[in-house]
């Protein structure tokens, strides 16, 4: 597939210079499956780019076939292949899991990776809920935690999905990183550990739908 083709063009050198530039490991995107489209194949599926080409994260449906794929240009620029549609970013070696953290967009997924949790993305703070319901449903996940962004649209859109993961798991969380910390990526690179976010899961209520509200 081209996903995979991708990933073969990558290679290690410009693999350790994304991974420096964002602060994540290579582990981490490589297991999101990130990969390296040229400048001359972005051309051919109609999609300029003004460097020499582009990162690749695949997007995938809730049984995590590829159906889309988010380019990241190497200033940090962010679209997508045309047709593509909005999905999943979901690790390769993603399995059953009673805990899933789900975050928003590729890096802040590989960010939860690495602090050494089971996560998933979607592609923005208002798209993929259903897929997501889709995918928590088919891993039977007894426990869903948002990591919202903190703006008023991440943490309106992490609100939303709760109100729909309800139904689907024992318990639903909503965390957001401290005051001054954007998002999930930002709060590694400021020296985040496992057990910090541990901390904030656990003080944190699940969510409750208040009828009549």
């Amino acid at each position: 597939t081209g996903s995979c083709r991708y990933q073969r063009q990558l290679g290690s050198d410009r693999l350790a210079r994304l991974a420096s530039g964002l602060g994540l490991s290579a582990d981490s995107l490589n297991r999101l499956n990130v990969g390296w489209v040229k400048a001359i194949q972005l051309e051919r599926l109609n999609t300029r780019c003004l460097s020499d080409g582009a990162y690749t994260f695949p997007m995938r449906s809730q049984d995590r076939k590829v159906i889309g794929i988010r380019l990241r240009a190497p200033n940090g620029f962010k679209w997508s292949v045309a047709g593509s549609q909005n999905g999943l970013f979901v690790p390769t070696d993603l399995g059953d899991t009673r805990r899933l953290l789900i975050a928003e967009g590729p890096t802040d997924v590989a960010a939860l990776l690495d602090l050494d949790f089971p996560a998933v993305g979607r592609a923005s703070c208002n798209t993929g809920a259903k897929q997501l319901v889709g995918l928590v449903r088919l891993m039977v996940c007894v426990e869903a935690i948002l990591v919202a962004d903190h703006d008023v649209a991440g943490q309106r859109g992490a609100s939303d999905l709760a109100t729909m993961l309800v139904g689907c798991c024992q318990s639903v969380r909503v965390i957001t990183p401290p005051a001054d910390i954007k998002d999930a990526r930002q709060w590694l690179q400021r020296g985040a550990t496992h057990d910090d976010v541990m901390d904030l899961i656990q003080k944190t209520p699940s969510w409750r739908i208040t009828l009549g509200s």
